[in-house]
């Protein structure tokens, strides 16, 4: 079941990531998925999955702009000190 959805997850992942960042938000949505599964109704699995990549794609990507911003206090941080 989850070989037929992956075409699927993995192009909305690629819409709400990027390229780089699909594979790894599609991996941990499967492997989360794979864990909660209890033989959950087989019409709702879709978006049920969709719903976790969309999760994951929003956990990765407020994870970016948390290093992002990390870098630009570090680099500010040595600015101030180097002038």
């Amino acid at each position: 079941m989850f070989t037929e959805l992956y075409p699927a997850a993995r192009r909305a992942a690629v819409l709400w990531v990027g390229l780089s960042m699909a594979d790894d938000v599609v991996s941990l949505a499967m492997a989360r998925a794979w864990r909660q599964f209890d033989g959950r109704p087989e019409d709702r699995v879709e978006s049920w999955l969709l719903t976790m990549v969309y999760n994951e794609a929003r956990n990765a990507r407020r994870a970016e702009a948390r290093r992002a911003e990390a870098v630009n206090q570090l680099e500010f941080t040595r600015y101030r000190t180097s002038t």
